[in-house]
């Protein structure tokens, strides 16, 4: 449910908080991010917490896609923006 009728701005602010989760992740994790972010989903989901578990579980395809596009040499696609409040204070997120 959109919380700003007639403005789908809130989108998109959701998807950069995603991409940026999946790139806190994948730099503390290397290549075991994908693997994590998903073994994170379901732990939340068996202790009850589907909102945490939801957002899990978008943040880990994500991962998946940055790492195969790093893989690659490829850029396109990649978040290049600025980041979200108070992202610069953010040193860990495990």
């Amino acid at each position: 449910m959109n919380p700003n009728p007639g403005n789908d701005n809130w989108r998109l602010r959701g998807q950069v908080g995603v991409r940026y989760a999946a790139m806190l992740v994948i730099d503390e994790l290397g290549e075991t991010a994908a693997a994590y972010a998903a073994m994170r989903a379901m732990d939340l989901q068996k202790q009850g917490d589907e909102i945490g578990a939801s957002l899990w579980r978008r943040v880990a395809p994500v991962i998946e896609e940055m790492q195969r596009k790093r893989a690659t040499g490829s850029s396109h696609g990649a978040y290049c923006g600025p980041l979200p409040p108070g992202a610069a204070h953010t040193s860990r997120i495990l």
